[in-house]
C-alpha cells in the first residue's frame, strides 16, 4: 500500500503544479495572492512525501507517521487556499465559506482544483489506513 500512497502524492501534485502554474499567470496587478500560504502548502508537501520516501526506504514506521502528521498540516493549509479563493471570488466571509467551498470543489466548476483537492482526500485516507495497518502488522 505504500506505494499507492506514493503514486496518489504524484497525481495530486501533478494536479496541484498545473492548477497553481495557471493561478499565477490569471493573478491580476494588486491581487493578494497568499504567497507565504502557497509556499508552505508546497513545502509541507514535499516533506510529506521525503518523509514517506524514508519510510520506504527504512520501513521504520515511526516515518509513516511523521508523514502523516505532516500531510495534515497540509490538507489544513490546502483547506485554508481553498477557503480563500472561495472568499476571494464571491465577496463572502461567512463561517459557512468552508463547506460551500467544498461544494463548489464537488461541482468540478474547476476541475484542476477538483482533481487535486479529491486526490488528495484519497491520498490523507490511504496515508491513514497504510499508518494504522504498518503499526499493527509490527505489534
Amino acid at each position: 500500500m505504500s506505494t499507492i500512497v506514493l503514486g496518489l502524492w504524484a497525481v495530486t501534485a501533478a494536479f496541484g503544479v498545473v492548477a497553481l502554474t495557471r493561478w499565477v499567470r490569471r493573478r491580476r496587478p494588486g491581487s493578494h495572492f497568499p504567497v507565504r500560504l502557497v509556499v508552505s502548502h508546497v513545502g509541507t508537501a514535499t516533506l510529506t512525501v521525503a518523509s514517506w520516501i524514508v519510510f520506504m526506504a527504512t520501513s521504520v514506521v515511526a516515518w509513516a507517521w511523521v508523514a502523516m502528521a505532516i500531510v495534515t498540516v497540509n490538507n489544513v493549509l490546502g483547506d485554508r487556499i481553498l477557503t480563500g479563493r472561495f472568499r476571494a471570488v464571491n465577496g463572502s466571509r461567512s463561517g459557512r465559506d468552508y463547506g460551500q467551498a467544498v461544494l463548489e470543489i464537488l461541482r468540478f466548476r474547476r476541475p484542476l482544483a477538483s482533481g487535486h483537492a479529491l486526490i488528495a482526500g484519497v491520498m490523507y485516507f490511504t496515508t491513514l489506513a497504510t499508518c494504522i495497518i504498518e503499526t499493527l502488522r509490527r505489534t
